[in-house]
């Protein structure tokens, strides 16, 4: 039986998954160029803007997720009440 060939699993950005550490490397030139926010690709929301504090998401991404606890917060107090 004949090994397989190793196979690079990244992809040319900007499809969902880029090479490791570009992403970084974008928010640090990002940040020493004094901006708040850099466009990267967000593999739900495609280009979009990320915030160079924080843990590297999406802001759409937040926005939805926080969206979503609200959601859930209310749904708890009405059924509390």
């Amino acid at each position: 039986m004949k090994p397989k060939a190793p196979q690079d699993k990244t992809r040319a950005y900007p499809s969902s998954r880029a090479k490791p550490g570009t992403k970084a490397k974008a928010r640090t030139e990002a940040r020493q160029r004094g901006e708040m926010t850099f466009n990267w690709h967000c593999p739900k929301h495609g280009m979009s803007v990320f915030s160079t504090a924080g843990a590297g998401t999406c802001r759409q991404c937040v926005a939805q997720a926080q969206r979503a606890m609200r959601e859930r917060r209310k749904a708890e107090i009405a059924t509390n009440h």
